[in-house]
């Protein structure tokens, strides 16, 4: 099992009713197997924050949710999904329980003090700490506007990127205060309104400075056919465009170049930024991905891909990047 010293690892998905997990390990570029404790097995990987997993256990309509590190074999449980009054009405609209959060983030590894956020699928936001029977649930109208495409813990600041369904050429940032319990702190909602059909879009905070980073996955889609309204057959990844967010007045910069800076992109909310100069294995200047069943590299200077396993097998579904907690 990788340290945290290392680089961090892919979480994998799982088969039904796994009794292991599987890592991707990018310094040795192996698949690594893990037998999770006994009182875990069979067990659903949803995803990863602050070092530790969010996993789901149990069928629907309960929902069940716990924190685990794998690496120590801790858990914490999270509040049941049963106990939010839009899940026990609909959640027939969710084929399992964890399709109704959207993206899920804690606010530190230090799980005596952290607060954990989740977005729903019901258009709403909830809250909770580990070891909590309940979640505390707040109704935003402005996600119904776009699609939760990220969410950051910075601080007491929760930052949540939305994707609006047209394009245009700004970024609006929308703020409201958050007072959960003894907590208070601010919301800061950034709409991506300059993404594409083509892209899918990412937020960070970068491990140098701490700015807000909205990075843009560009695809090339083909279809069958060669027509735009017939089915798509197969989608690679062109490129990736950063930009730096002011999130005080919601300007943005294209970024031309990441220098130290290396980022680990995932699309359940589990990405991550590591500076490239405290470990060897790293490059600057470069995003590493998931896509075609394979992990690889986007050099940003160069613009070229490198494939860093020849193949992983079931990509499809659940997997995040994963660095362990050491609490």
């Amino acid at each position: 099992m990788p340290s945290g010293a290392q680089l961090p690892c892919l979480v994998l998905p799982q088969p039904p009713n796994s009794q292991f997990l599987s890592f991707a390990n990018l310094s040795k570029r192996e698949v690594v197997w893990l037998n999770m404790p006994k009182p875990v097995e069979g067990v659903c990987f949803h995803a990863s924050s602050r070092g530790w997993l969010i996993m789901f256990r149990g069928r629907r309509p309960e929902g069940h949710m716990f924190l685990l590190n794998p690496h120590s074999g801790v858990q914490h449980n999270l509040p049941a999904l049963k106990t939010i009054i839009t899940f026990r009405i609909g959640f027939r609209k969710w084929r399992e329980p964890q399709d109704l959060i959207t993206k899920i983030a804690l606010s530190s590894p230090n799980t005596s003090k952290c607060i954990v956020a989740a977005f729903f699928s019901s258009h709403e936001l909830g809250f909770c700490r580990p070891g909590d029977k309940r979640w505390t649930v707040f109704l935003l109208d402005d996600l119904y506007i776009g699609v939760t495409a990220d969410i950051f813990f910075s601080g007491t600041t929760l930052y949540a990127l939305l994707r609006h369904n047209y394009a245009s050429k700004r970024c609006t940032v929308v703020s409201y205060p958050i007072t959960f319990e003894d907590h208070v702190g601010e919301l800061k909602l950034i709409y991506d309104e300059i993404a594409s059909f083509n892209s899918l879009s990412y937020m960070i905070e970068s491990s140098i400075n701490s700015e807000v980073l909205l990075i843009h996955q560009m695809l090339d889609r083909t279809f069958i056919n060669d027509e735009p309204g017939s089915r798509i057959s197969s989608v690679t990844t062109s490129g990736f465009i950063v930009y730096k967010i002011d999130v005080e007045c919601g300007n943005f910069l294209r970024v031309q170049s990441l220098e130290d800076e290396t980022l680990f992109l995932a699309e359940n909310g589990s990405s991550l930024s590591f500076r490239a100069s405290d470990h060897e294995e790293l490059v600057g200047n470069c995003v590493y991905f998931v896509q075609d069943e394979t992990i690889s590299i986007f050099y940003l200077d160069t613009g070229k891909t490198e494939r860093l396993f020849p193949v992983v097998v079931n990509l499809e579904g659940q997997k995040g990047w994963f660095t362990p907690s050491l609490w």
